[in-house]
């Protein structure tokens, strides 16, 4: 047994309402991460590993880890990338023992995520250089399996900036894995001589490599962050004034800033499409109703639970806030109902006949269009 449930490690301060907030937690989209019944949350504080009963509000400290980036739903087992490591390595962890498995990859990763459990993980890892006229990043994505590695995606962004404090690394760890189609997104910043700079998204299938063309996004910016909607369907996005931007990906024209009260960079939608967090607000994707939830957070960051309920808020003053909510009345985003899951079925084995060589390209992308195209009778 590894954990370590002694009063040295600190302990949140809860309210009678039954939410709390802990202090030393890193602003960044990889320093918390959910159980996936929703019960436990595992934080980095102050260089540690602490799980959290969310209900009880008791933290215990996992020994011997030094994370820097963890992700934990939707599988059983935490993943955590460790600082403490020797370069090319990651570690899975079983948070009811503590023990670890350490797993080596071919680069140094950044992050790395759940795919499709139990054993499908996603590893992200850059190398940077600094030349004359700027720094150079090549981003590399890799499919971990069982002990196997396939990179799926490889490619280099120019940003024209020699400094080293630069944000590089959010706009690819914030928005996780696109649902339904399960494709990982790659942001590229772009600054074209003599034009306005811009980000423009694209989505590469970690199956089977193939890349779509998502949408450009204008912004000075060098790392825009974004969410998806729980169906796949709507990108959220901050422009540069901090307003939030609401993106259907199938149609780059009809997109539309929702609310020019609220500022942000970093939106977050919840799993069940009830609500975007964005700047301390709680934004129905219409833009109509919205709740604050907490007073100056322009620079945080949310994490939602898998079920839609809680909400962690970490601040630019190195606190994170857990906040229990209430279901909005009006779901404004289609949620992931059992049709839903039956095209994410049907998408995993079409992928797999392409990856195979059992079917053509031309075959692949015909299916894929009727397996979407597919009414939303679970919709709300």
């Amino acid at each position: 047994m590894l954990i370590n449930a002694c009063a040295s490690v600190t302990q949140p301060v809860k309210n009678d309402a039954g939410e709390f907030y802990f202090k030393g937690v890193p602003l960044n989209p990889g320093a918390a991460a959910w159980s996936k019944d929703s019960a436990r949350l595992a934080v980095i504080k102050d260089r540690s590993l602490i799980v959290i009963d969310t209900e009880s509000g008791k933290a215990e400290e996992i020994k011997g880890v030094v994370p820097v980036f963890i992700d934990w739903s939707p599988g059983d087992d935490l993943l955590a990338v460790s600082n403490e490591q020797d370069g090319n390595k990651f570690l899975r962890i079983n948070v009811s023992t503590g023990r670890h498995e350490t797993i080596t990859v071919k680069h140094p990763p950044a992050s790395v995520r759940w795919f499709i459990p139990p054993d499908k993980m996603l590893a992200l890892s850059f190398d940077r250089s600094n030349r004359e006229i700027g720094t150079f990043v090549t981003y590399r994505l890799s499919m971990i399996t069982s002990g196997d590695e396939k990179e799926f995606f490889k490619g280099e962004v120019y940003y024209n900036t020699l400094r080293r404090d630069i944000d590089i690394t959010t706009s690819w760890t914030h928005p996780g894995i696109r649902p339904i189609e399960e494709t990982a997104l790659t942001p590229k910043f772009h600054r074209p001589p003599l034009l306005a700079p811009y980000t423009y998204f694209r989505t590469v299938d970690p199956v089977t490599s193939l890349e779509t063309d998502i949408l450009k996004f204008e912004s000075r910016r060098f790392s825009v962050p974004s969410s998806w909607s729980p169906d796949g369907s709507r990108l959220a996005v901050s422009n540069d004034e901090g307003l939030l931007t609401i993106i259907n990906v199938d149609n780059q024209e009809d997109r539309k800033t929702v609310n020019y009260d609220i500022h942000g960079f970093a939106p977050a939608w919840n799993p069940m499409g009830n609500h975007i967090y964005m700047g301390g607000w709680l934004i129905n994707p219409d833009g109509r109703a919205w709740t604050q939830l907490l007073p100056a957070a322009s620079n945080s960051v949310g994490i939602w639970s898998p079920d839609g309920k809680k909400l962690v808020v970490i601040t630019d003053e190195n606190v994170l806030y857990l906040k229990k909510i209430a279901p909005s009345i009006i779901s404004a985003g289609r949620q992931p109902d059992s049709s839903l899951l039956k095209v994410r079925e049907k998408l995993r084995i079409l992928k797999d006949l392409y990856s195979d060589g059992l079917i053509s390209l031309e075959e692949f992308y015909d299916k894929k269009s009727k397996i979407i195209n597919v009414p939303e009778t679970g919709s709300q």
